[in-house]
């Protein structure tokens, strides 16, 4: 009866698979590294991409909800119409404020409280125009639309989007 000998990997073997490992490594590793960094990228953009949605379409709901002057009706219940903020009553007669404070756009209902709609911001603006396309100067009986300019910042990139509201109960 023999004993069967097994055969064991010499040096240089070894070496050669190291060699061919470590070639791989150097081949492979950046593109990898730039495939996380590019993964990465991507999200940081999806993420600031849904925060500006979710805050242009609760801004345009709010301000579409807008509720004609009882005094006069030629005109919206606009309480406030400056760039950086619109304060105004909503057919339910709760008063609405859209206000920008540092890098947060915020949205506040009078007795109730406020929150947070976005942060990230670098710039948020209120323009105001009439049926014309003229601007409606601060003037709530020739106001039809209402434009929101915003842009959300992820740290590198800035995104900036503008959304124009129509009135409702335009007369």
């Amino acid at each position: 009866m023999s004993i069967p000998t097994t055969r064991g990997w010499t040096l240089i073997e070894l070496i050669m698979a190291i060699v061919i490992v470590s070639t791989l490594a150097v081949f492979v590793g950046p593109v990898l590294l730039n495939a996380v960094k590019a993964y990465d990228r991507t999200q940081a953009t999806v993420g600031t991409y849904a925060k500006m949605r979710f805050a242009m379409e609760r801004m345009a709901r709010e301000i579409g909800a807008m509720r004609r002057n009882p005094a006069d009706t030629t005109a919206f219940q606009v309480a406030s119409m400056a760039a950086n903020n619109f304060t105004f009553t909503k057919e339910d007669g709760q008063e609405v404020g859209l206000t920008a404070a540092g890098t947060t756009v915020n949205l506040a209902y009078t007795g109730v409280g406020n929150g947070a709609l976005t942060d990230r911001v670098t710039a948020f603006s209120f323009a105001y125009f009439r049926h014309d396309g003229a601007t409606a100067a601060a003037n709530a009986a020739q106001l039809e639309f209402v434009e929101i300019n915003l842009t959300l910042s992820d740290g590198t990139n800035s995104y900036a989007n503008r959304l124009r509201v129509a009135l409702r109960n335009v007369q």
